[in-house]
């Protein structure tokens, strides 16, 4: 018997988890060999195994946040970029009790977000009620993605190596499948423990903070999606397994007859009977059959050899159920009766939803709060990353073509359609959401959609906000509308199937659909992966050379060599391509801190230099200088291509600027204090520290040994040039928001600066603040809820009568009504704000256009309104009854991704001014616009006789091959 029984529970076991073990399988085929220890070397993989070393030495010394050397001239560490991919690194680490390398600990990290796409959608699938064709057929699709540049898929994930996003998406997800399966659970339809659920989708919620920014704006976008169709409708479709019970409604107790039922709203007492025949094929089905395939909206009968059943009476809830009833594990057995249960009414469904919505979001930021509010407090300190996607029109055309993304299967991009087509007209409440969801955030990435709405008049964040990431976000919910048609074919199959001949041909007939269909998703899918190289990781530095990692790891040994004994010294600059990161891995393996001379992915911080001179060199204390080729007389050592040349010109850790001396006391930047000494300065003399600034820095003066310490100000400096300053408080305000597109070339204000006296200057690093600890504890109270949650329902039951109260129609519109009259006012009062501006005026009809516009631009790696020119024929905007000023305050700009382009086009740029009702015009500024990014702001003066009123004419000619995309704008304010 012990035998049996146990090949039954592994018969049992293997029915329930063959999903995950295929999903699981083909993740690691894809993979491999990443899943055996062996780092993917492509792109940003080194960037984001340096970030978790970094921040394991940080832990290692008992900070959550702190000071971090090793890149740039210095960078917060764990505090502006999301933190939940490091400690994943960390985590798998610290599990093999540091047997695993770092390499090794990074690659089974990076196996686990690679299939944790495959597993989220597995659980979404699930929840849908689909049976597991549903949730099966979405993960494969989305393993095998080909993806592209921003829009996630392999080519993102893998190829680029931008994983966090990935990781972010797949836990959001994961947190809405745990809530559809609370939601179920509430309404009786399957079995589990609801406030489980809830406790899970918390946890996720926290992880998708904590590892991407854009899961915010995706789960703010999904809240009062939940309510309008879960809230409403009940998550519907059918699923259950018989292993424990289904609590009450918004807190009210189910009888136990009922909450004890295997599945489903049809209590056990009616399997009870022992005259209603059940077909075999749904008796054994591992997911209960549905009377609705893929939507739950219609209320279809019992069965009629289980509803003829006179002494199994069926309750009321289930005929009235808005969602269809589930027949699940009825088996024969005694005759009970079973009690009635009122119907869950709309009132308590929503209360119900609002109720597990709130707990799970809830929780799950204040889960997040340690790095969530620092994060926020110091956003203005974050880089900005703007990027328009593409016109609505363009992304039509391309769905047209089954392609709701760049490079999706047609066949995956038409069934999510159909899909799409069915949640609309009869999808079940879960279903719509994905499919409201899917559709929300696919048109967010449009530019027609970003501008119609000024969304960036609601928040400054959506004007640097890269829109195709929305893509990324939507992919998922895509998948499951395609595995949805899939697997309400199969439970369609599996409803109809009977001893009568047309029912058993329409069977037949389903299935045979569902087949075909999935022939071709898994034909189409495959195809389109193999001629995009889903399945090839490249596990070489540089591929096809071996010879160039053998030279690397023996620069590597000779780093680490000149490292020892020069604990302050031994950064070492990088000179090769711009978005090359083949040696970012290098401190893990030396110590040495680098500057790298390019691009650097994977921090937000806006101090970010790249260029490479030798006064920014010589300023970083770069003492080496890392180089593919070259020869020259300081070089020092060579390993195969690599080149190493010494630098004697590197400066210490500040300086004054004028009259004066300075001595280093104390120089300690990851721990955060840097202390100087200062004699014979004058008025005029200035003090700066090579160290990027950033609000945790407090820099005290001691004019004495004996004397009190007082606080000082600070201001930040260019790193080379004399340009412009700015404070800590300008750009936390978001005066200084933007960026430059070919990168900080060290003209903008970076350095920390204060004015110089004789006495002691300490630079000291202020790893607490009040929102530190208010985080904190925000996030341990959170983690004891969430574990009570785990335990008990009793948060949920307490919880349960205010939601109720809460869920009253005038309440509920009370707080539509106030959510609206904010939101309204808050872009209101930004429209009113860019009033003055000439892109306003236009939009407004305040002004006269030839083949002119206004829209969005980016510029500064930032999205600011503009007067778009028409690059095709002359344009001409005429302002009339103006306030011009002495100077125009105005800017021209080229699309920044249109100048870094080759020049095919130019612009001639006119502006003229005249009094009002004067026929003569007065030529202001001729010139053409240079071809380069960032906006262009040229000194135009105006007549005195213009300044307080004039007619403003801006003409703006194209010529050329192609001109790149170019606008303006001009703030002129009413006479």
């Amino acid at each position: 018997m012990s035998g049996a029984g146990s090949r039954g529970r592994l018969l049992r076991l293997a029915v329930r988890t063959w999903p995950f073990a295929l999903v699981t399988a083909l993740g690691l085929w894809l993979l491999w060999p990443v899943p055996a220890g062996v780092m993917p070397l492509s792109a940003d993989h080194t960037v984001h195994l340096t970030r978790a070393w970094l921040y394991g030495q940080q832990l290692a010394g008992g900070h959550l946040v702190g000071w971090s050397p090793f890149w740039f001239f210095g960078f917060p560490l764990g505090e502006l970029y999301p933190p939940l991919g490091d400690l994943l690194v960390l985590a798998v680490r610290g599990l093999s009790l540091g047997l695993l390398d770092w390499a090794q600990a990074y690659a089974l990290a990076f196996t686990l977000v690679f299939l944790l796409q495959g597993w989220a959608l597995l659980r979404c699938g699930r929840a849908l009620g689909l049976g597991p064709l549903a949730g099966l057929v979405a993960a494969a699709l989305a393993l095998l993605d080909a993806g592209a540049y921003r829009e996630g898929g392999w080519v993102y994930t893998v190829t680029y190596g931008v994983w966090p996003q990935a990781l972010a998406t797949s836990l959001a997800y994961w947190a809405l499948a745990e809530l559809a399966l609370a939601a179920r659970v509430r309404e009786g339809m399957s079995p589990g423990t609801h406030h489980r659920h809830l406790a899970l989708a918390a946890f996720a919620t926290a992880g998708a903070v904590l590892a991407h920014p854009m899961s915010l704006p995706m789960l703010a976008m999904a809240a009062p999606l939940w309510l309008l169709t879960v809230g409403l409708r009940g998550p519907g479709g059918p699923q259950g397994r018989n292993d424990s019970s289904a609590p009450g409604v918004a807190g009210r107790p189910v009888p136990a007859a009922i909450s004890s039922s295997a599945a489903s709203p049809v209590p056990s007492a009616i399997s009870a009977c022992a005259n209603s025949p059940v077909p075999a094929a749904i008796s054994a089905s591992a997911a209960s059959p549905v009377l609705s395939a893929i939507s739950t909206g219609s209320r279809s009968p019992v069965p009629s050899a289980i509803s003829a059943c006179a002494n199994s009476p069926v309750p009321a809830a289930i005929s009235a159920s808005a969602g269809s009833p589930v027949l699940s594990a009825i088996s024969t057995g005694s005759r009970s009766p079973v009690p009635s249960v009122s119907p869950i009414t709309r009132r308590e469904r929503l209360a119900g939803a609002a109720l597990d919505l709130a707990l799970a979001l809830g929780l799950g930021l204040a889960l997040a709060a340690w790095w969530l509010w620092p994060m926020s407090a110091h956003r203005g300190y974050m880089a900005s990353y703007g990027w328009l996607y593409a016109p609505l029109d363009a992304m039509v055309r391309m769905l047209r073509a089954g392609q709701w993304t760049q490079l999706m299967a047609p066949a995956a991009g038409f069934t999510a359609l159909l899909g799409l087509g069915i949640a609309a007209v009869r999808g079940s409440g879960f279903l719509r959401f994905l499919a409201l969801l899917a559709l929300l955030h696919w048109l967010l990435a449009s530019t027609d959609v970003f501008w119609t709405l000024r969304l960036d008049r609601l928040s400054s964040g959506f004007s640097h906000i890269q829109y195709q990431r929305f893509l990324t976000a939507a992919k998922p919910a895509l998948f499951l509308l395609a595995g949805a048609v899939v697997g309400g074919l199969a439970v369609l199959a599996r409803r109809t199937w009977s001893k009568r001949p047309a029912l058993r041909a329409m069977s037949i007939g389903t299935a045979v659909v569902a087949a075909a269909l999935v022939a071709w998703l898994a034909r189409d899918a495959w195809n389109l992966a193999r001629r995009h190289g889903v399945g090839v990781v490249q596990v070489e530095r540089v591929p096809g050379d071996p010879a160039f990692e053998a030279a690397y790891q023996q620069f590597l040994a000779w780093a680490a060599s000149a490292r020892q004994g020069q604990p302050a010294g031994g950064r070492i600059a990088v000179r090769t391509d711009r978005n090359a990161h083949w040696f970012m891995d290098s401190p893990v393996y030396t110590g040495a801190p680098i500057y790298k001379l390019g691009f650097t992915p994977g921090d937000n911080f806006v101090h970010k230099p790249e260029a490479g001179s030798s006064r920014i060199l010589d300023l970083a204390q770069a003492r080496y200088l890392l180089t593919t080729g070259g020869s020259g007389a300081s070089q020092i050592a060579s390993f195969g291509p690599l080149r190493v040349f010494e630098r004697p010109g590197a400066a210490g850790i500040a300086r004054v600027d004028g009259p004066g001396e300075l001595r280093v006391e104390a120089a300690d930047l990851q721990a955060g204090r840097v202390r100087v000494r200062l004699t014979g300065t004058a008025p005029d003399s200035r003090l700066v520290f090579h160290v990027a600034g950033y609000p945790r820095w407090d820099l005290s003066f001691q004019p004495g040994d004996d004397a009190p310490a007082e606080s000082v100000p600070w201001i930040e400096v260019p790193v080379v040039g004399d340009g412009p300053t700015a404070t800590p408080e300008q750009r936390l305000r978001g005066e200084l928001r933007g960026g430059k597109a070919l990168g900080d070339d060290g003209s903008e204000p970076t350095l920390i600066a204060a004015p110089a006296r004789d006495g002691v200057f300490e630079l000291h690093y202020a790893r607490w603040r009040w929102f530190d600890a208010a985080g904190l504890l925000a996030s341990l109270a959170a983690l004891i809820a969430c574990v009570s949650l785990l335990r008990s329902p009793r948060l949920v039951d307490r919880l349960g009568p205010l939601a109720r109260r809460l869920a009253h129609p005038a309440v509920l519109a009370a707080l539509v009504a106030a959510a609206l009259l904010v939101a309204g006012l808050r872009w209101r009062a930004a429209a009113g704000r860019e009033r003055p501006q000439a892109s306003a005026r236009l939009a407004d009809g305040r002004a006269t256009a030839t083949h002119a516009r206004s829209g969005p631009l980016k510029t500064d790696m930032l999205i600011f309104p503009a007067v778009l020119a028409d690059p095709r024929r002359p344009t001409e905007v005429v302002f009339e009854g103006v306030a011009p000023g002495p100077t125009l305050d105005a800017w021209f700009a080229l699309d920044d991704d249109d100048a870094k382009q080759r020049r095919r086009g130019s612009y001639r740029v006119q502006v003229d001014a005249r009094a009002p009702g004067s026929p003569a015009w007065t030529p202001l500024a001729d010139f053409t616009a240079a071809h380069r990014p960032d906006r262009q702001r040229p000194r135009i003066p105006v007549p005195e006789d213009m300044q307080r009123a004039a007619d403003l004419t801006v003409r703006i000619t194209p010529s050329g091959e192609a001109p790149p995309r170019f606008g303006f704008d001009v703030v002129l304010a009413d006479p």
